[in-house]
C-alpha cells in the first residue's frame, strides 16, 4: 500500500445526523435524562441555564421541538411574566422569564416535581398565619 488509492475507506454513518439532532442537543437530553433518575431515585431537582449555553438558533428550536408540550401553563406577573411550561415529559419543565419590555432576561429547563415559583413561600407562610 504505498499509493493514496489503495487505502481503504468505509462510510460509516453518524448516529447525530440520522436523528436531525446536535450533539449539543443530544447532550442536553442526556443531561435532562440523568437529571430525571437523580429526581425519581433521590428526589434532586435540578436546573439548566438555557441562555447560558452556546445554543444555535435551530439546535433551540429543536430541543423546544423534542421536549414538546405538556398539559399545564402558568403565568406569573412579578417585574414581566415569567411563562412556567410543563414539557411532554413529567418533571421536565421549560421556564422563561421576561422584563417589563418583555425581553427574555432567563430562561431554565428545571428537573422538578413542581418548579419552586409555583410553591408558596415559607415567609409567606409564616405571615399568612399571623
Amino acid at each position: 500500500m504505498d499509493k493514496l488509492q489503495d487505502i481503504t475507506i468505509t462510510v460509516v454513518p453518524d448516529e447525530q445526523h440520522q436523528s436531525g439532532l446536535s450533539a449539543q442537543v443530544l447532550a442536553i437530553l442526556n443531561e435532562i435524562t440523568a437529571y430525571l433518575d437523580e429526581l425519581a431515585r433521590d428526589g434532586k431537582e435540578q436546573s439548566i441555564d438555557i441562555r447560558s449555553l452556546p445554543l444555535l438558533p435551530d439546535e433551540y428550536q429543536a430541543l423546544k421541538t423534542v421536549l414538546g408540550q405538556g398539559e399545564v401553563t402558568a403565568t406569573v406577573s412579578a417585574l414581566g411574566d415569567s411563562e412556567i411550561r410543563e414539557t411532554a415529559i413529567p418533571g421536565v419543565w421549560w421556564i422563561t422569564h421576561r422584563n417589563s419590555e418583555d425581553d427574555v432576561m432567563a430562561e431554565f429547563i428545571e428537573i422538578t416535581s413542581i418548579p419552586a415559583m409555583l410553591k408558596s413561600d415559607q415567609d409567606d407562610l409564616d405571615q399568612a398565619v399571623k
